[in-house]
């Protein structure tokens, strides 16, 4: 406790790795930042919906608002069954109706201070070595209500996260600090280094190996940019990070970020070799964390995780300015299944009237073409909008994750739910 304790008031995420997320990701369809007033907009819907293949009447509320600094976005879902019966698994285990907030956000991540509270999404340290795309909602029935603070000084920030503010297990955090920058030295002048710890006082609930240690990691890493300026970014990275009591793993990598590549396009591309210890799993923390540590034990997957090298491979893809894509691919190692694929689209308006958005990610892969094997290691939340009149439309969302469908039996869930919405900016 005294570990986590102190990583609460000390570590987490700087610009080292800015290029490649932040824990700070809101989710797709907020509105933007914007100065003056209250705006934002109101969603409300009714439709049907299958969830694991049964039929429900589906009511949905979402306002979403901004003032000054604050974003605040909510979620009600409420589904009926069997003679108008309410569906209660969203809400009957803690936190309970607190997940009808989804996000409540103060400052944006470029700001000094930002701070939030609500569902976290596609979290990462760096490149994602430790952390992969975690989220707390994986289980969209029993997601939890996390926490995120940011602190960004001139040559210094700190990041902090946990899963659930209310009974907090997974915690994290990182220091960043560019101690050159004052120096008029090319190079030098960009010399930054990193330190990450996470802690998981839960890494086995269910005693799979016989105990429930508490499971800590470190990682610590360091970068410097050849070339800097307003059209090109040349980035070189080293990172070294462990698992107490078990393996390590050490990588070096490279990002090239092209902020105007054309008049109507940038790109960011990194590639990062991994030199992986046995009882390391890179990208261990990942979309399928939760899942993993209910079903496996990590003590256990740890302690048979083989060697080997492992390849990351990280694309983001910017278009007319309204078309955003995010895709990385981290490859399995020779003897084991820890592939992972992450996909994320946004397109609010481009191809007027359907707007777009979602989020992939596919873990526990053998190799590259089990990206389409939707099964209980794949989180997908994706919606679709198409405008009918100025206020109405009609809308799609699907969603598949993971659930305990019998003790010890864990298997996917899917929801499709088609809407007619109205949906009203102000």
């Amino acid at each position: 406790m005294r570990f986590l304790h102190l990583s609460l008031l000390i570590l987490l995420t700087p610009t080292l790795y800015s290029q490649t997320g932040s824990i700070a990701n809101l989710p797709l369809n907020t509105t933007s930042p914007q100065d003056g007033g209250i705006h934002g907009n109101i969603r409300t819907g009714l439709g049907f919906a299958t969830i694991h293949g049964d039929p429900h009447l589906a009511i949905t509320f979402s306002p979403e608002f901004q003032l000054g600094k604050l974003n605040a976005a909510f979620e009600l879902e409420l589904y009926f069954h069997d003679k108008l019966r309410i569906r209660d698994e969203m809400y009957d285990s803690d936190p309970g109706w607190l997940r009808m907030i989804r996000h409540i956000y103060w400052g944006t991540p470029s700001d000094a201070f930002h701070t939030g509270v609500g569902t976290l999404y596609n979290i990462n340290f760096g490149s994602g070595l430790l952390l992969s795309n975690y989220t707390n909602a994986s289980n969209w029935d029993e997601r939890d209500f996390g926490f995120i603070l940011d602190l960004n000084f001139p040559n210094t920030s700190v990041e902090v996260f946990t899963e659930d503010i209310l009974d907090p297990e997974l915690i994290g955090g990182r220091v960043g600090v560019a101690p050159l920058t004052g120096l008029t030295v090319p190079i030098l002048n960009t010399w930054e280094v990193g330190v990450t710890a996470v802690q998981d006082s839960s890494p086995d609930p269910r005693k799979h190996s016989g105990h429930n240690e508490t499971l800590n990691a470190f990682a610590f890493d360091t970068a410097f940019s050849p070339i800097r300026n307003n059209t090109f970014l040349w980035k070189i990275f080293a990172q070294h990070a462990l698992y107490e009591d078990y393996g390590t793993a050490n990588s070096l990598g490279t990002s090239f970020t092209l902020p105007g590549l054309t008049d109507f396009m940038d790109l960011e591309l990194l590639y990062e070799a991994r030199f992986v210890e046995e009882q390391f799993i890179p990208g261990l923390i990942n979309t399928s964390y939760e899942l993993m540590r209910q079903r496996d034990g990590i003590h256990n997957l740890l302690n048979t995780a083989p060697d080997g090298d492992n390849h990351f491979l990280q694309a983001r893809l910017s278009l007319f300015e309204g078309i955003h894509l995010l895709a990385n691919y981290s490859t399995p190692l020779d003897t084991d299944d820890q592939g992972i694929f992450s996909l994320e689209a946004n397109i609010p308006e481009f191809f007027s009237p359907i707007a777009f958005s979602a989020s992939y990610t596919k873990t526990n892969m053998d190799e590259f073409g089990d990206i389409s094997d939707i099964d209980e290691h794949t989180y997908v939340r994706a919606i679709a909008d198409w405008q009918l009149t100025s206020l109405l439309y009609m809308s799609m969302l699907y969603r598949a994750h993971w659930i305990e469908t019998t003790p010890n039996t864990f298997d996917k869930q899917e929801t499709v739910r088609p809407q007619l919405t109205l949906r009203w900016a102000f």
